[in-house]
């Protein structure tokens, strides 16, 4: 279970970094496309990590 803590706080943590970035960027008008898009792929991963915590653990069928 601390590992899924540890998981779940270090998804917490890219997707604070990942937004602050984002908006700096946005703020600054000097758009670099390719952090743009990897912001992009980083804040759906660690979205569908805190789902995944959030959600529980998926239960196997017996």
């Amino acid at each position: 279970m601390r590992l899924l803590e540890a998981i779940g706080a270090a998804a917490l943590s890219g997707l604070a970094m990942t937004l602050q970035g984002t908006f700096n960027a946005l703020l600054s008008k000097r758009v670099d496309l390719p952090a743009m898009v990897l912001s992009v792929h980083a804040t759906g991963l660690a979205l569908s990590v805190l789902v995944y915590l959030l959600s529980g653990r998926p239960r196997r069928l017996s």
